[in-house]
């Protein structure tokens, strides 16, 4: 597994649990569905940031 795949199988899966949560209607269940897409637009800028680097190498 590579630093990104951990990466972003940490972020996914603490977006899961997030989301969960929310879904359960637990308490703060607002801000964990907030907390969750802030989690998914962070993994998508960490992939872009990934793909432009492999792209720089590439050149």
């Amino acid at each position: 597994m590579t630093a990104r795949d951990s990466i972003i199988d940490y972020i996914d899966a603490k977006a899961a649990r997030l989301r969960a949560r929310a879904d359960k209607g637990l308490t703060g269940w607002a801000l964990d569905r907030r907390d969750a897409r802030v989690l998914e637009i962070l993994r998508d800028d960490i992939l872009n940031e990934f793909d432009v680097k492999e792209a720089d190498r590439a050149e």
